[in-house]
């Protein structure tokens, strides 16, 4: 009976960066239609495809509320947002 290796972890090549100009994202987010803070992102995270093209930017507001913005090749976008609601706690 042969043993079985274990199976080795598939890279997409794509690489993750911590933008450090929060303002330039709060800009992308708000030409893209986020509407819901007009203040800039406390962080955010850009993701890059292996020929260096952004791909993916992810951001976190300080009002709890937390957006994707996927860039497509063709010049066009998806935007997902979304709240985190924080209530008091049952007693």
């Amino acid at each position: 009976m042969r043993a079985v290796r274990p199976k080795a972890r598939r890279t997409t090549g794509y690489r993750t960066v911590q933008m450090h100009d929060l303002a330039a994202a709060g800009r992308l987010f708000r030409e893209a239609g986020f509407v819901a803070s007009e203040d800039d992102p406390i962080s955010a995270v850009a993701g890059f495809n292996p020929a260096g093209r952004p791909v993916r930017v992810e951001a976190m507001w300080d009002g709890g509320w937390r957006a994707t913005l996927w860039l497509r090749k063709d010049g066009g976008h998806t935007l997902r947002m979304a709240i985190r609601l924080v209530s008091e706690p049952r007693r």
